[in-house]
């Protein structure tokens, strides 16, 4: 696609290559957002694994105002295979399941969900910025 946005913007000239990349980001997304790592239990949700507890204060209009500079993408260790080996009956294969029609459920914005060990970048968690009920300080930061 690289090759195709390159030749289309060197035909369209200014003008063009304005309206071009308007559609492309349309069509596209806007991939130019750094991405926010937001853990999802404890820090979206009361921590009450393997469900999930009620919203955290503030959490729906902090993830929606921190969206307007951020890809924000959701993220947990919840498919690690340390939890099979303390509940019996525990279905990782489900876990993105679960957090997605949590976030829909509850009106919650994000753009992704990952579940690696550790994610590059951002993160507002138990690592590099702490959640501890503080979700407007948080967005206020990192908005500055």
């Amino acid at each position: 696609m690289g090759k195709l946005k390159s030749a289309a913007i060197i035909g369209l000239g200014i003008s063009g290559t304005i309206a071009f990349a308007a559609v492309l980001r349309a069509i596209l997304g806007d991939n130019s957002k750094p991405t926010l790592y937001v853990d999802f239990d404890g820090t979206i949700c009361k921590d009450k694994f393997p469900n999930a507890g009620p919203p955290q204060p503030y959490v729906r209009e902090s993830l929606k105002r921190l969206s307007k500079k951020y890809s924000i993408c959701i993220h947990s260790c919840r498919t690690s295979p340390h939890w099979k080996k303390i509940f019996s009956d525990y279905k990782p294969k489900e876990q993105q399941a679960f957090i997605k029609d949590y976030m829909k459920t509850n009106r919650l914005y994000y753009d992704n969900i990952e579940m690696r060990l550790k994610p590059p970048g951002i993160y507002i968690g138990d690592e590099c910025i702490e959640y501890n009920t503080n979700w407007r300080e948080i967005s206020k930061r990192l908005l500055k």
